[in-house]
Formats: structure tokens, C-alpha cells, sequence
């Protein structure tokens, strides 16, 4: 089930690629293709969404819930705010790969253990109290 989504959204990527949407060697239909892949790309990743969130006896949906990418998903802010800096090539060695997915992960996990964890503790805190709302009708 998921295979065709994730299929299509590897070609429309590949697509996007390998031609160039100002091409002018290309006739207008391919390259009306290259520029429509960015909404291809978008109903893939939709599909792709939608599988993995109500298909749950899949062989995807048990990937999805393994114990690594569960801790892939808790160190995703910190992988996002730390990615751009280690993708620049103005950093020279710690910007090539691998060394950068390396740097990104150690960096993330910093982040995560010494950063955002303490945070979260201290949410509590500042939690506010709900006070439930009487039902009209209902005597004070």
C-alpha cells in the first residue's frame, strides 16, 4: 500500500532533478512536468501521511513505531534547529559528509539531553489550572 505513494514521490523528486524547468532543449510538456513536481511531491508526501496514520497492521506502520525512529522523532526539533549550520559549506570538514550527519546527530542530541529535556521539566511549572465551565441550568 505505501510502496506506490513512496514510488511516486522518489520519481517526482528524480524528475525534479534531472530536468531543469528553464530547459529550452526539452519540449513544453516535460517542462510543465518539471515545474508541476513540486505539487506531485506534495500529494505523495500527503498519501504517504495518510497510509501511515490509518494503516496500522503494515509492515510500514511497525517501522514507523521501532524503538530508533521513536528516538528519531524526539531528537527532530533539535535535528531541525541544528541541520542548516552543518549543510553550509563555510564550515569546511564539519560541513562535508559524512562528517556533517555525524556532527548534526552529536549536536542534536546535546541539544535534546542538555537543553530541551530540562525544559520540558520545568513545563510543569508553569501549567495553568483549568476551571471547568458550569452547565447552564446546573445550580452554583
Amino acid at each position: 500500500m505505501i510502496f506506490l505513494p513512496l514510488f511516486g514521490l522518489a520519481c517526482s523528486l528524480v524528475i525534479t532533478k534531472i530536468i531543469p524547468a528553464d530547459s529550452v532543449v526539452i519540449g513544453g510538456a516535460t517542462r510543465a512536468l518539471a515545474r508541476a513536481t513540486g505539487t506531485f511531491t506534495n500529494v505523495f508526501v500527503c498519501l504517504i501521511i495518510l497510509i501511515s496514520a490509518n494503516f496500522k497492521n503494515t509492515l510500514w506502520y511497525r517501522f514507523l513505531n521501532t524503538g530508533a525512529m521513536n528516538y528519531a522523532g524526539k531528537l527532530s526539533y533539535s535535528l531541525y534547529l541544528w541541520q542548516q549550520l552543518f549543510f553550509s559549506g563555510h564550515i569546511g570538514i564539519l560541513g562535508k559528509f559524512p562528517v556533517n550527519i555525524f556532527c548534526i546527530v552529536i549536536v542534536a542530541m546535546i541539544s535534546y539531553y542538555f537543553v530541551e529535556k530540562p525544559f520540558l521539566r520545568l513545563k510543569s511549572r508553569f501549567e495553568t489550572q483549568r476551571i471547568p465551565k458550569k452547565i447552564e441550568g446546573q445550580a452554583a
